[in-house]
C-alpha cells in the first residue's frame, strides 16, 4: 500500500500537478486559468511532497 501511495504522489508531483487544468467536484468542473493552476500548485506541491518524504522515510529508514 506504501508504495501505491508513493507511486501515486512521486507522479502527481513529477506530471499532474503542473497540468491540471481543471478543479473535479460532486457539483461540475472548474476549469483552471494560469493564476488559479498555479495557486492550486503551489498549495499542493508541500503537501504531496511532505508526504512522499513521509513514505519514503518508512520505507528506506
Amino acid at each position: 500500500m506504501r508504495e501505491d501511495d508513493a507511486l501515486k504522489y512521486s507522479y502527481a508531483l513529477a506530471k499532474q500537478l503542473d497540468s491540471a487544468y481543471a478543479l473535479e467536484t460532486n457539483y461540475g468542473t472548474l476549469e483552471l486559468d494560469d493564476e488559479m493552476q498555479a495557486a492550486v500548485a503551489a498549495v499542493l506541491r508541500p503537501i504531496l511532497t511532505t508526504r512522499l518524504h513521509a513514505i519514503e522515510g518508512v520505507n528506506h529508514g
